[in-house]
């Protein structure tokens, strides 16, 4: 058998690739389907062959195909001997996140691993919508052209800085029903109270040291309804202010902002000596089994 490698991974897969769609129950999908005594038996003629390279999907025959690759392999290989392939998109929610969480969850437990070498988009999804907009001269200009891009219908716009990479759904999650919750707010910004003294300056000169208890370290994501930002953007540009962050356009023109404590190590990556502890926290993310990426 010849090898190769699975993309940029060191991963080495055969080049020979056994599809499983024909593996599961008769009827769930179509009629022809091998049950699994028989998957078992093509499944141990592969490895046989000293092919190694297994490609499933959520959606086979209702999942069972997923059921028996995973312990034909089980009973047959070890797991690190192996690549399995899944694949996501026909089933509820499509492509959206919590459809995507949960169906991985759905497909690890199924092919009794936990965790795939691979997970394939089975299909485009049409119905979650994807749009993007062009980026501007500066953070503001580019956000604009963003929230401008939302397509009718949406309520609320989630603005995100990708070079906070830590951030968790969880965090994301807990600031969304915050907002939903309290219809009087139009917006909500993720961060942390201050814990370092603040101190104000004139040129490297101290003028006062005012009470931290006043201050929060502002992170992203910030939430806002759609209205609001549309809104703000429009005051900003009128009056040719430009802010440092999404939440300032909003207070200024009078709108309501609460501030949600997220995880403080949600830390923005801006200059080289950010890497390294971003690099901790996600080695010690992965030892503890927080967050742990489903796909390796």
């Amino acid at each position: 058998m010849e090898y190769t490698t699975l993309g940029n991974t060191d991963i080495q897969i055969s080049k020979l690739c056994v599809g499983c769609m024909s593996f599961g129950k008769a009827g769930t999908m179509h009629d022809w389907t091998l049950d699994e005594t028989e998957t078992e038996k093509v499944v141990k003629h592969a490895l046989s062959l000293e092919i190694n390279f297994f490609d499933t999907a959520n959606g086979y025959s209702a999942g069972t195909s997923e059921e028996y690759l995973g312990r034909a392999l089980k009973k047959n290989v070890a797991r690190d001997k192996v690549v399995i392939v899944s694949k996501v998109y026909f089933n509820p929610g499509r492509l959206s996140a919590g459809a995507i969480h949960r169906e991985i969850d759905g497909t690890l437990k199924r092919q009794g691993t936990d965790y795939l070498d691979l997970y394939i988009i089975h299909r485009f999804d049409y119905d979650t919508p994807i749009s993007f907009a062009d980026a501007g001269d500066t953070r503001q200009d580019s956000t604009r052209a963003g929230v401008h891009a939302v397509p009718a219908g949406f309520e609320y716009v989630a603005i995100h800085d990708g070079a906070r990479p830590l951030i968790t759904t969880e965090a994301i999650d807990h600031a969304i029903d915050v907002l939903v919750g309290d219809r009087a707010l139009d917006g909500v910004v993720c961060g942390q109270p201050a814990i370092d003294t603040l101190k104000i300056v004139d040129g490297d000169n101290i003028v006062e040291t005012p009470p931290r208890e006043l201050y929060w370290a502002a992170q992203t994501p910030q939430i806002f309804s759609v209205d609001a930002m549309k809104r703000a953007h429009t005051a900003a540009i009128a009056e040719g202010f430009i802010g440092t962050d999404d939440s300032s356009l909003v207070e200024r023109m009078g709108g309501r902002v609460r501030c949600v404590q997220s995880p403080r190590d949600n830390l923005k990556v801006t200059v080289p000596e950010d890497l390294r502890p971003v690099t901790a926290i996600l080695l010690g993310r992965m030892a503890e089994g927080e967050d742990l990426p489903h796909v390796q």
